[in-house]
């Protein structure tokens, strides 16, 4: 980065210290101008617009968007004041708010003015505000010469505040002040203000950043979401179908069981019939060798687990002779006389016995 730095006094633009940055050195060239009429700040205006143009041929154009430009003013215009600051713990914006109410007042003029400012601790450690300010058209003028952004400083160095005094410029400062990237002291650009308008871009962009990132995040979280949800409901879609298949597998698996209880069964309830069929049988072979020669039995039936006789005898004696030679059998569990009746000189009865062994099985 080049720098161009313009000092003006009284006299005029006294001097012009360029510092043109190489790779290997610091090139300073100085020149002293006095200008005739400086209290003509048109002709000051000017001249400064001349020298640029000069220096900016010398530098080259390849360099001019790289070239910064100081101006110190000691030209007899600045003025200064003193001012009581109140004890209420004043911020630096209410402290400029402060000193812009009381600016024209303090200085008696109703020109515009541009102003910069010191605080100082007195003897008594109360705050003091030293007031520096310039005419602000003069500010204007210096400013149309140059690119808004290219004029950093307009205003006195701290070298030159002496005892809360403006001192003159000595020229021998020439070759300190050029070197210097930075001039601290009194600058009377609205830097304030642009401090101001770059912090509220920064906090506007730092918001707009911190809302840019948060609504990434929240999309990034968002899509995490949904796909950890996808995920979660394919895996759930998955156990669902393999829990109906399994379900389906054990349906099937239950009916084959109840199938098979039901064959088991079915065979159980044949084996058992099969084998009362043979018992029964058994037990009506020994029946048929007990009826005595007076007893005709006309028919026979098995349900529930009694048989049931029916026959014809002339006589009671030899209907009760057959119930003892019943009641003998050990086939016989029990045995009752369910009726006797008289027809036709015969005597029908009915017997229902039930066989031990039937019982037995049954049972089992």
């Amino acid at each position: 980065m080049n720098y161009i730095t313009f000092f003006i006094q009284p006299a005029g633009v006294t001097g012009i210290a360029v510092n043109i940055k190489s790779r290997k050195a610091n090139i300073i060239i100085k020149q002293h101008m006095p200008i005739i009429d400086a209290n003509n700040s048109d002709i000051v205006a000017l001249e400064l617009k001349t020298l640029t143009q000069q220096f900016l041929a010398v530098i080259g154009h390849k360099q001019k968007s790289k070239v910064i430009y100081r101006i110190i003013v000691a030209d007899g215009k600045l003025m200064q004041s003193h001012l009581a600051l109140p004890n209420i713990g004043l911020n630096k914006y209410e402290i400029e708010r402060y000193i812009e109410g009381s600016l024209y007042k303090t200085f008696n003029t109703k020109q515009l003015l541009s102003y910069d400012y010191r605080l100082k601790t007195d003897n008594t450690k109360s705050l003091q505000l030293i007031i520096y300010a310039y005419q602000q058209i003069l500010i204007k003028r210096y400013i149309e010469l140059y690119e808004h952004t290219k004029l950093r400083f307009i205003g006195v160095t701290s070298s030159m505040i002496t005892h809360d005094a403006i001192s003159e410029l000595d020229i021998t400062e020439f070759d300190k002040i050029a070197l210097l990237p930075t001039i601290a002291g009194i600058n009377f650009l609205p830097w304030r203000d642009r401090k101001r308008k770059y912090n509220r871009v920064y906090f506007l962009v730092v918001i707009m950043v911190f809302f840019v990132l948060y609504g990434i995040a929240i999309w990034l979280w968002r899509e995490h979401a949904y796909s950890s949800l996808d995920e979660q409901l394919r895996q759930n879609q998955l156990i669902h179908n393999e829990l109906q298949q399994k379900t389906q597998q054990l349906a099937l698996l239950i009916n084959a069981h109840n199938t098979l209880l039901k064959l088991q069964a079915n065979l159980a309830e044949q084996i058992a019939s099969k084998e009362q069929f043979i018992l029964l049988r058994s037990y009506l072979g020994l029946v048929s060798l007990t009826i005595p020669d007076g007893i005709w039995l006309s028919s026979l039936s098995y349900q529930k687990e009694t048989l049931e006789l029916k026959g014809e005898s002339f006589l009671y004696a030899d209907i009760l002779i057959f119930l003892n030679l019943l009641e003998q059998h050990d086939k016989t569990q029990h045995y009752r006389i369910v009726s006797v009746k008289m027809q036709q000189h015969l005597l029908q009865f009915i017997i229902d016995a039930k066989p031990a062994n039937l019982v037995q099985e049954y049972d089992d």
